[in-house]
Protein backbone atom coordinates (compact mmCIF):
# COMPACT_ATOMS: atom_id res chain seq x y z
CA UNK A 1 0.00 0.00 0.00
CA UNK A 2 1.29 3.54 -1.01
CA UNK A 3 2.21 5.63 2.05
CA UNK A 4 4.30 8.37 3.16
CA UNK A 5 4.50 11.52 4.26
CA UNK A 6 3.10 13.69 1.49
CA UNK A 7 -0.45 11.48 1.10
CA UNK A 8 -0.73 12.12 4.79
CA UNK A 9 -0.66 15.63 4.26
CA UNK A 10 -2.96 15.99 1.53
CA UNK A 11 -5.21 14.08 3.16
CA UNK A 12 -4.99 16.86 6.56
CA UNK A 13 -4.96 19.34 4.06
CA UNK A 14 -8.17 18.53 2.66
CA UNK A 15 -9.74 17.50 6.31
CA UNK A 16 -8.60 21.02 7.59
CA UNK A 17 -10.10 23.04 4.26
CA UNK A 18 -13.57 21.12 5.39
CA UNK A 19 -13.66 22.25 8.97
CA UNK A 20 -12.56 25.74 7.88
CA UNK A 21 -15.13 25.99 5.41
CA UNK A 22 -17.82 24.94 7.94
CA UNK A 23 -16.48 26.92 10.39
CA UNK A 24 -16.68 30.54 8.21
CA UNK A 25 -19.92 29.49 6.46
CA UNK A 26 -21.91 27.33 9.24
CA UNK A 27 -25.39 26.52 8.62
CA UNK A 28 -28.29 28.95 8.96
CA UNK A 29 -29.21 29.64 11.99
CA UNK A 30 -26.55 27.40 13.77
CA UNK A 31 -23.75 30.04 15.74
CA UNK A 32 -19.67 28.99 15.62
CA UNK A 33 -17.86 29.68 19.34
CA UNK A 34 -14.68 29.89 20.46
CA UNK A 35 -14.96 25.77 21.92
CA UNK A 36 -15.23 24.90 18.26
CA UNK A 37 -12.19 26.49 16.96
CA UNK A 38 -9.91 24.79 19.88
CA UNK A 39 -11.38 21.73 18.67
CA UNK A 40 -10.45 22.60 15.25
CA UNK A 41 -6.88 23.59 16.38
CA UNK A 42 -6.53 20.45 18.19
CA UNK A 43 -7.81 18.64 14.90
CA UNK A 44 -5.25 19.74 13.20
CA UNK A 45 -2.35 19.60 15.41
CA UNK A 46 -3.00 16.04 16.17
CA UNK A 47 -3.79 15.67 11.95
CA UNK A 48 -0.31 16.90 11.65
CA UNK A 49 1.26 14.54 13.94
CA UNK A 50 -0.25 11.58 12.95
CA UNK A 51 0.69 11.94 9.57
CA UNK A 52 4.72 12.61 10.32
CA UNK A 53 4.54 9.81 12.58
CA UNK A 54 2.71 7.70 9.56
CA UNK A 55 5.78 8.17 7.85
CA UNK A 56 8.25 7.64 9.81
CA UNK A 57 6.79 4.57 10.40
CA UNK A 58 6.27 3.94 6.58
CA UNK A 59 10.44 4.68 6.37
CA UNK A 60 11.40 2.77 9.14
CA UNK A 61 9.56 -0.07 7.75
CA UNK A 62 10.88 0.48 4.03
CA UNK A 63 14.46 0.19 5.41
CA UNK A 64 13.43 -2.97 7.49
CA UNK A 65 12.29 -4.39 3.91
CA UNK A 66 15.68 -3.59 2.45
CA UNK A 67 17.89 -5.00 5.17
CA UNK A 68 15.72 -8.63 5.19
CA UNK A 69 15.88 -8.50 1.06
CA UNK A 70 19.74 -8.15 1.46
CA UNK A 71 19.61 -10.43 4.97
CA UNK A 72 18.33 -13.20 2.44
CA UNK A 73 20.09 -12.47 -0.43
CA UNK A 74 23.55 -12.83 1.80
CA UNK A 75 21.96 -16.00 3.72
CA UNK A 76 21.27 -17.27 0.09
CA UNK A 77 24.91 -16.57 -1.33
CA UNK A 78 26.31 -18.25 1.90
CA UNK A 79 24.15 -21.50 1.67
CA UNK A 80 25.09 -21.54 -2.03
CA UNK A 81 28.94 -21.65 -1.55
CA UNK A 82 28.61 -24.07 1.58
CA UNK A 83 26.71 -26.63 -0.25
CA UNK A 84 29.01 -26.16 -3.13
CA UNK A 85 31.97 -27.32 -1.22
CA UNK A 86 33.58 -30.91 -1.51
CA UNK A 87 33.70 -30.69 2.01
CA UNK A 88 31.65 -31.37 5.06
CA UNK A 89 31.21 -28.30 7.14
CA UNK A 90 30.26 -28.38 10.85
CA UNK A 91 29.65 -25.18 12.74
CA UNK A 92 30.10 -25.69 16.64
CA UNK A 93 29.03 -22.55 18.87
CA UNK A 94 31.30 -22.11 22.21
CA UNK A 95 28.56 -23.61 24.05
CA UNK A 96 29.12 -26.85 21.74
CA UNK A 97 26.30 -27.01 19.98
CA UNK A 98 25.73 -27.95 16.17
CA UNK A 99 24.50 -24.52 14.68
CA UNK A 100 24.76 -25.97 10.93
CA UNK A 101 25.60 -28.62 9.00
CA UNK A 102 26.03 -28.65 4.97
CA UNK A 103 25.21 -31.12 2.25
CA UNK A 104 28.40 -32.81 1.12
CA UNK A 105 28.33 -33.53 5.52
CA UNK A 106 25.00 -35.44 4.90
CA UNK A 107 26.37 -37.61 2.26
CA UNK A 108 29.84 -38.19 3.43
CA UNK A 109 28.25 -39.54 7.28
CA UNK A 110 24.88 -40.36 6.32
CA UNK A 111 23.49 -38.58 8.94
CA UNK A 112 20.49 -36.38 8.53
CA UNK A 113 20.85 -33.07 9.13
CA UNK A 114 18.02 -32.48 11.57
CA UNK A 115 19.93 -35.31 13.84
CA UNK A 116 22.87 -33.08 14.53
CA UNK A 117 21.78 -29.26 13.96
CA UNK A 118 20.24 -27.92 17.46
CA UNK A 119 21.95 -31.09 19.45
CA UNK A 120 25.22 -30.44 21.51
CA UNK A 121 28.02 -32.62 20.91
CA UNK A 122 27.59 -34.44 24.16
CA UNK A 123 23.84 -35.54 22.59
CA UNK A 124 25.85 -36.87 19.48
CA UNK A 125 29.00 -39.06 21.36
CA UNK A 126 27.03 -42.63 19.87
CA UNK A 127 27.81 -41.19 16.26
CA UNK A 128 31.31 -40.74 16.83
CA UNK A 129 31.41 -44.26 17.43
CA UNK A 130 29.25 -45.63 14.45
CA UNK A 131 31.32 -43.69 11.85
CA UNK A 132 34.83 -43.50 13.23
CA UNK A 133 37.90 -45.43 14.07
CA UNK A 134 39.53 -43.97 17.41
CA UNK A 135 36.39 -42.40 18.44
CA UNK A 136 37.08 -41.71 21.85
CA UNK A 137 40.16 -39.74 20.81
CA UNK A 138 38.42 -37.80 18.43
CA UNK A 139 35.43 -36.66 20.38
CA UNK A 140 37.57 -35.35 22.89
CA UNK A 141 39.72 -33.11 20.19
CA UNK A 142 36.28 -32.17 18.81
CA UNK A 143 35.19 -30.73 22.53
CA UNK A 144 38.23 -29.18 23.42
CA UNK A 145 38.86 -27.05 20.00
CA UNK A 146 34.79 -25.97 20.57
CA UNK A 147 36.40 -23.66 23.33
CA UNK A 148 39.86 -22.90 21.36
CA UNK A 149 39.32 -19.21 20.14
CA UNK A 150 42.84 -19.17 18.65
CA UNK A 151 44.18 -21.80 17.05
CA UNK A 152 43.74 -23.63 13.48
CA UNK A 153 43.74 -27.14 14.18
CA UNK A 154 44.02 -30.93 12.05
CA UNK A 155 44.66 -34.09 11.75
CA UNK A 156 44.09 -36.90 9.56
CA UNK A 157 40.90 -39.50 11.28
CA UNK A 158 39.63 -42.44 9.29
CA UNK A 159 36.14 -43.19 8.96
CA UNK A 160 34.78 -46.61 8.85
CA UNK A 161 30.63 -46.01 8.43
CA UNK A 162 28.82 -45.86 5.88
CA UNK A 163 32.48 -46.12 3.56
CA UNK A 164 36.12 -46.45 4.84
CA UNK A 165 37.63 -43.40 3.96
CA UNK A 166 40.16 -41.37 4.61
CA UNK A 167 39.56 -38.13 6.60
CA UNK A 168 41.90 -34.67 7.03
CA UNK A 169 39.70 -33.18 9.66
CA UNK A 170 40.42 -29.45 9.93
CA UNK A 171 39.18 -26.64 12.69
CA UNK A 172 39.55 -23.03 12.42
CA UNK A 173 37.45 -20.01 14.90
CA UNK A 174 34.89 -18.08 13.37
CA UNK A 175 34.72 -14.25 14.34
CA UNK A 176 32.52 -11.57 13.45
CA UNK A 177 33.42 -8.18 14.52
CA UNK A 178 36.13 -9.75 17.12
CA UNK A 179 33.56 -11.40 18.71
CA UNK A 180 34.05 -15.84 18.70
CA UNK A 181 31.01 -17.40 16.68
CA UNK A 182 32.29 -20.76 17.55
CA UNK A 183 34.62 -23.28 15.49
CA UNK A 184 34.06 -24.57 11.70
CA UNK A 185 35.06 -28.40 11.28
CA UNK A 186 36.13 -29.52 7.88
CA UNK A 187 35.94 -33.03 6.50
CA UNK A 188 37.76 -33.81 3.30
CA UNK A 189 37.95 -37.12 1.66
CA UNK A 190 41.13 -37.24 1.36
CA UNK A 191 41.21 -41.39 0.50
CA UNK A 192 42.12 -41.41 -3.07
CA UNK A 193 45.12 -39.05 -2.69
CA UNK A 194 46.44 -40.91 0.08
CA UNK A 195 46.19 -43.71 -1.94
CA UNK A 196 47.95 -42.09 -5.02
CA UNK A 197 50.93 -40.84 -2.70
CA UNK A 198 51.20 -44.79 -1.04
CA UNK A 199 51.19 -46.10 -4.70
CA UNK A 200 54.15 -43.11 -5.86
CA UNK A 201 56.44 -44.26 -2.62
CA UNK A 202 55.81 -47.78 -3.57
CA UNK A 203 56.91 -47.18 -7.03
CA UNK A 204 60.13 -45.55 -6.25
CA UNK A 205 61.27 -47.99 -3.80
CA UNK A 206 60.57 -50.97 -6.18
CA UNK A 207 62.76 -48.65 -8.86
CA UNK A 208 65.23 -47.54 -6.42
CA UNK A 209 65.33 -51.17 -5.41
CA UNK A 210 65.68 -52.65 -9.09
CA UNK A 211 68.20 -50.08 -9.77
CA UNK A 212 70.72 -50.51 -7.43
CA UNK A 213 71.53 -54.21 -8.01
CA UNK A 214 72.50 -53.28 -11.42
CA UNK A 215 74.64 -50.16 -10.37
CA UNK A 216 76.37 -52.43 -8.04
CA UNK A 217 77.34 -54.86 -10.28
CA UNK A 218 78.45 -52.34 -12.70
CA UNK A 219 80.57 -49.78 -10.42
CA UNK A 220 82.25 -53.82 -8.71
CA UNK A 221 82.99 -54.88 -12.13
CA UNK A 222 84.44 -51.38 -13.42
CA UNK A 223 86.47 -50.90 -9.86
CA UNK A 224 88.05 -54.82 -10.50
CA UNK A 225 88.95 -53.24 -14.16
CA UNK A 226 90.44 -50.67 -12.80
CA UNK A 227 92.70 -52.82 -10.09
CA UNK A 228 94.15 -54.77 -13.02
CA UNK A 229 91.98 -57.91 -11.35
CA UNK A 230 91.09 -58.91 -15.15
CA UNK A 231 94.41 -58.08 -16.64
CA UNK A 232 96.45 -54.62 -17.35
CA UNK A 233 95.02 -51.79 -19.32
CA UNK A 234 95.88 -48.39 -20.60
CA UNK A 235 96.26 -45.14 -19.30
CA UNK A 236 93.10 -44.44 -21.86
CA UNK A 237 91.36 -47.32 -21.34
CA UNK A 238 91.61 -46.43 -17.22
CA UNK A 239 90.41 -42.69 -18.29
CA UNK A 240 87.38 -43.64 -19.56
CA UNK A 241 86.49 -46.24 -17.02
CA UNK A 242 87.21 -43.95 -14.32
CA UNK A 243 84.23 -41.70 -15.74
CA UNK A 244 82.21 -44.55 -16.13
CA UNK A 245 82.89 -45.44 -12.24
CA UNK A 246 82.38 -41.65 -11.27
CA UNK A 247 78.96 -41.50 -12.98
CA UNK A 248 77.82 -44.67 -11.43
CA UNK A 249 78.87 -43.55 -7.87
CA UNK A 250 76.68 -40.71 -8.34
CA UNK A 251 73.47 -42.65 -9.64
CA UNK A 252 73.96 -45.29 -6.61
CA UNK A 253 73.97 -41.67 -4.41
CA UNK A 254 71.02 -41.06 -6.02
CA UNK A 255 68.89 -43.96 -5.82
CA UNK A 256 70.32 -44.03 -1.76
CA UNK A 257 68.46 -40.67 -1.77
CA UNK A 258 65.26 -42.16 -3.23
CA UNK A 259 65.34 -44.94 -0.89
CA UNK A 260 66.00 -42.94 1.95
CA UNK A 261 62.96 -40.78 1.19
CA UNK A 262 60.43 -43.82 0.62
CA UNK A 263 61.86 -45.01 3.78
CA UNK A 264 61.32 -41.49 5.42
CA UNK A 265 57.25 -41.23 4.03
CA UNK A 266 56.99 -44.98 5.12
CA UNK A 267 58.12 -43.92 8.71
CA UNK A 268 60.54 -46.46 8.64
CA UNK A 269 63.25 -44.22 8.44
CA UNK A 270 63.32 -41.40 11.59
CA UNK A 271 66.02 -38.36 10.92
CA UNK A 272 68.07 -36.91 13.77
CA UNK A 273 68.42 -33.57 13.53
CA UNK A 274 71.82 -32.12 14.22
CA UNK A 275 73.65 -28.82 13.64
CA UNK A 276 75.16 -28.93 9.76
CA UNK A 277 78.23 -26.49 8.90
CA UNK A 278 76.89 -25.04 5.39
CA UNK A 279 79.92 -23.66 4.01
CA UNK A 280 81.72 -26.95 4.53
CA UNK A 281 78.37 -28.64 2.71
CA UNK A 282 78.75 -25.52 -0.04
CA UNK A 283 82.50 -26.38 -0.48
CA UNK A 284 81.64 -30.30 -1.06
CA UNK A 285 79.23 -29.75 -3.53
Amino acid sequence: MAGGLKPALLTTLAGTLANIAFLTSPPTGMAIGAEDWLRFMIFLIVSIVIAVVADRLERSNQRLRISLQAERESQARIRAITEGVAEALVLVSPYQEILNVNRRFVELFGVPAERGIGQRLADVRTLYDQVFDDAEVLYGASVAASADTEHDLSRLVVQKWPQARELLHYSTPIRDDGEFLGRLFVFRDVTHEREVDRMKTEFVSLVSHELRTPLTAIKGFTQMVLDWDAGEIDDEVAEFLGVSLRNTDRLVALVNDLLDISRIESGRLQLKSEPVDLDEVVRDG
